[in-house]
């Protein structure tokens, strides 16, 4: 765990460098899961989880994947809507 330059508490990835060999080549299962979730959403729907996604790497909590480092694995994301929250009706998970 370190400190960034802003104060912010960092953590690397919870496994050894060596394992990064054993992830799952899933792609083509992410890529599947993404267009059903596109395909549920209505256009105010989608236009809510695109903000929380541009906020999000905005804010540094992602970030884009350079086009020549192409990753073998992929983690797939869903929103969740709580509409009895005060602050953030989607989180993305």
């Amino acid at each position: 765990m370190t400190r960034d330059e802003s104060g912010r508490y960092t953590v690397g990835w919870p496994w050894k460098q060596q394992s990064r060999e054993h992830l799952a080549l899933n792609r083509d299962i992410c890529e599947r899961r993404l267009q059903r979730l596109l395909a549920r959403m209505s256009e105010d729907e989608y236009q809510e989880y695109d903000g929380q996604i541009k906020q999000l790497l905005y804010n540094g909590y992602i970030e884009e994947v350079p086009e020549h480092e192409v990753p073998q694995s992929y983690l797939p994301h869903r929103g969740v809507v709580k509409m009895s929250s005060t602050t953030t009706k989607l989180r993305i998970v």
